[in-house]
């Protein structure tokens, strides 16, 4: 299975647009938006829903999905006015640089990778 982990982030002076929903939710909203019912793609925030910098998993059954996805993200976080950062990336292209949509922040929250093993299957050897 591959998977990415993001973290997001409100663009500087949206806030009064987008008024109570909070960065995790319109992050969320925006992950759905790009699954759009895809089989073999399924998310899990890591983060509690009040962080003003969520730290989200994506999981995907394979290379097409996640390239599926990858086409509807950008476009569907435009219009949330979120950034979003890839900070860990098992894909096929390995590591991207860190960057997704934009620059990332100046400090990152601490991802608490215990609860990314709950939720990723493990494959006996």
């Amino acid at each position: 299975m591959l998977g990415r982990v993001y973290t997001f982030e409100r663009e500087s002076g949206a806030d009064a647009e987008y008024g109570l929903e909070t960065v995790a939710a319109s992050a969320v909203n925006a992950i759905t938006a790009a699954i759009n019912d895809q089989p073999g793609i399924r998310y899990e925030e890591l983060t509690d829903g009040d962080n003003a910098r969520p730290v989200i998993v994506v999981l995907f059954a394979g290379p097409k999905q996640m390239d599926y996805f990858d086409e509807l993200l950008e476009a569907a976080l435009r219009l949330s006015a979120v950034r979003a950062r890839v900070v860990h990336d098992t894909g096929p292209h390995g590591n991207v640089n860190g960057e997704l949509i934009d620059q990332p922040p100046p400090q990152l929250p601490e991802i608490d990778l215990s609860r990314l093993r709950r939720i990723v299957p493990t494959r006996a050897a």
